[in-house]
């Protein structure tokens, strides 16, 4: 595994402090107390952040798992799947240390622990899109109702950008614009997608190797990489996906359960068995591989914690699905049921797809 040195902070620095270096590309910074590891911060954690420049470190940062220099990689694998990490801290005989996930990824590759699959056969979909001309504000929406880190920008059904919690993390810590002739500034949530996207988009086509997509994402340090079929978008491939993949292979299980909190796991029976009827009633109607389920909770100050989930469905295509509600059982029961109904009109439309290439033929 590949380590490199860490940004270091005390728990009593403001949050304003540590942006500057996730803005300049820092995966995170390591967060300690009287030297001793207390925490990790990164561009995730600043959504949560009311004012960066009052609140400090030590109240807002993320008790990441910490690593030993000698980890194995099951261990760094689920790790990774049980939070929101884009790096990971290490504890070493040379200081404080950092892995990110890309690079943990080449090696997963190198350690030969990624099936030979098509992209085609794995990317998520439906896919969450935009045009281009939406508002900011739109996009932050969307990203907080699906519980999702980035949207497919595009004009006119072509794909145009990305636009990724990064960088709205930028836009909010920007200043806001004055527009020609007015005396108030303007939001920037007003302001249209096309100003502010990523025109720099990573992609593949579906027939593309998984080891493609694991190079692409090691050369760029993306997240994730865009399925297109020309300048059609049609899915997507993220790194959490592939770790999904090689954990789900290893337990060779074929529900996976990630992110659950320990306090949560007495519900879990009651979770799983309600996932098995489910993966039971789908595959009457499709064949279905694995599936993956991963959890976040969430804190509210003064409120009960709120669940979010993720369903990741895997079988003839990998069909993504979230929900989020103040009870696990809830929220694990909405996101098995919006599996199902999206799962099923996949199914409808393929069957009657194939049932109009079939009328085709006949006439010919």
């Amino acid at each position: 595994m590949e380590f490199e040195d860490a940004i270091v902070m005390d728990v009593n620095e403001p949050v304003s402090s540590a942006v500057g270096k996730i803005i300049k590309g820092e995966p995170c910074v390591v967060v300690t107390k009287n030297g001793q590891y207390f925490g990790i911060f990164s561009s995730i954690d600043v959504n949560e952040v009311i004012d960066t420049s009052k609140e400090k470190l030590g109240t807002v940062c993320e008790r990441a798992p910490l690593l030993n220099e000698g980890a194995d990689t099951k261990e760094a694998v689920k790790t990774f799947l049980d939070g929101r990490y884009k790096a990971l801290p290490v504890k070493s005989r040379d200081g404080w240390k950092v892995i990110r996930r890309n690079k943990f990824l080449k090696f997963l590759l190198k350690q030969n622990l990624l099936p030979n699959m098509k992209l085609g056969e794995i990317m998520n979909v439906p896919l969450h899109t935009l045009d281009h001309d939406e508002s900011v504000g739109r996009a932050k929406e969307m990203m907080r109702k699906n519980h999702i880190r980035r949207i497919v920008i595009t004009e006119d059904g072509k794909l145009a950008g990305v636009i990724a919690m990064h960088d709205l993390l930028v836009i909010s810590e920007s200043k806001k614009d004055r527009a020609p002739f007015v005396k108030e500034k303007v939001s920037n949530d007003r302001q249209p997608i096309r100003d502010y996207m990523n025109r720099e988009v990573y992609t593949l086509s579906p027939t593309a190797s998984i080891s493609d997509a694991v190079q692409m994402i090691q050369d760029s340090d993306a997240s994730s990489v865009i399925i297109a079929e020309g300048t059609r978008p049609v899915g997507m491939v993220s790194i959490r996906d592939l770790f999904e993949i090689v954990a789900a292979k290893k337990h060779e299980e074929r529900i996976y359960f990630s992110g659950m909190d320990r306090s949560d796991e007495e519900y879990l029976p009651e979770i799983k068995s309600m996932v098995e009827k489910a993966m039971e009633k789908i595959e009457d109607f499709m064949k279905i591989e694995y599936i993956a389920v991963h959890y976040k909770k969430v804190k509210f100050k003064g409120l009960r914690n709120r669940y979010e989930i993720k369903i990741r469905a895997v079988g003839d295509q990998a069909i993504s699905v979230s929900n989020a509600d103040w009870d696990i059982r809830s929220a694990t029961q909405g996101a098995v049921h919006e599996l199902m109904t999206v799962l099923m009109k996949a199914h409808t439309k393929g069957r009657d797809i194939a049932k109009g290439r079939e009328r085709d033929k006949r006439r010919d």
